[in-house]
């Protein structure tokens, strides 16, 4: 019985766990990275961090968390920082650019 409850409780642990990520926000620009491909991550003399092969300098990253999100490979997401309404009075204007 011991052992049935034993193997039940693993079973229940296994289904609940979900993937993390890592965070690593510079400036608007956030990357997401897999926690179960992150490995090991660098960090050297205290000025650049190294994670899967990408360097970031500790003093240009304004954040890092954590959250349980799926992340696509290859994927690029653009979210707008806000939305911003154009004047109808506004017109636009196009100019070709010379060839060289």
């Amino acid at each position: 019985m011991k052992r049935v409850l034993t193997i039940l409780a693993a079973a229940l642990m296994v289904l609940t766990v979900n993937a993390q990520n890592l965070n690593v926000s510079v400036g608007d620009v956030t990357y997401k990275f897999p926690a179960s491909q992150t490995g090991e991550m660098t960090y050297t003399d205290g000025t650049t961090l190294t994670i899967m092969g990408k360097e970031f300098a500790i003093s240009d990253i304004t954040a890092m968390k954590i959250d349980f999100a799926e992340v696509t490979d290859n994927l690029v997401t653009v979210v707008p920082v806000a939305e911003v309404a154009v004047p109808a009075a506004v017109t636009t204007r196009t100019t070709p650019i010379p060839a060289a």
